[in-house]
């Protein structure tokens, strides 16, 4: 896998938009003394362990798997591991109450896409990465917080955690935080919230549609892109 990797694990679709000031977010972990039920940390593990099973899979073969083939097998196991309906509501932040259920379905589907495209597109080769799935604590707030490692050959681990709430029937996830702070959510929500109130919701899933199909940037986007 290129360079590419790491970005495209927690959350490339950042650079479809206008650039913004980057945020951090501390996750906020349990007291080492707190005891997280066995059964809680195994499922949201799984889920976790999953994710990154279905993606180094999917660059499995020679040749590599095309990108539609990637997206075909990745689809339904990003589905399982993240709770992309909560995500999608999250990061339109106020925005998402003033949509009618159409522009929801609408934004919940293209949300849906983008995000396993995204992986399709950065997760294109091999390149000897491994990854270990860690430790599992309270996030605070009915949360539970997974730590993992990338690593790289010839490079220093790079820490990605995952928080995760429980559905109806398993755990998903609901950000994703690079070197164990910046949030994957807060970032999103930052850049959406701009487009929207710049040019608007129809804009919007516009740009997102465009970065599906590999439409090429405006000259106005192009900085922002990759």
């Amino acid at each position: 896998m290129r360079i590419h990797f790491l970005a495209a694990l927690i959350g490339s679709f950042m650079a479809l938009l206008a650039p913004t000031h980057a945020i951090a977010q501390e996750p906020d972990a349990a007291p080492p003394e707190e005891t997280i039920p066995a059964e809680a940390a195994d499922a949201a593990r799984t889920a976790v362990d999953e994710l990154y099973r279905a993606l180094w899979k999917s660059v499995e073969g020679d040749p590599t798997p095309s990108i539609d083939e990637r997206t075909a097998l990745l689809e339904p196991t990003v589905a399982a591991s993240y709770d992309l309906p909560f995500m999608a509501a999250k990061v339109l932040g106020r925005h998402w109450k003033s949509l009618d259920d159409e522009a929801k379905r609408r934004w919940l589907d293209v949300f849906a896409r983008l995000t396993v495209h995204t992986y399709a597109e950065r997760f294109d080769e091999d390149g000897g990465q491994e990854y270990e799935v860690g430790d599992v604590v309270s996030g605070g707030r009915d949360t539970l917080l997974v730590y993992s490692r990338i690593l790289v050959p010839d490079e220093d681990p790079v820490e990605v955690n995952y928080r995760l709430h429980q559905r109806a029937d398993r755990w998903g996830i609901v950000d994703v935080y690079l070197n164990g702070t910046v949030s994957e959510l807060a970032l999103r929500r930052s850049e959406y919230s701009g487009v929207l109130k710049r040019d608007g919701f129809e804009e919007l899933v516009a740009r997102l549609e465009a970065k599906i199909a590999g439409a090429p940037a405006s000259a106005e986007d192009s900085a922002a892109l990759n």
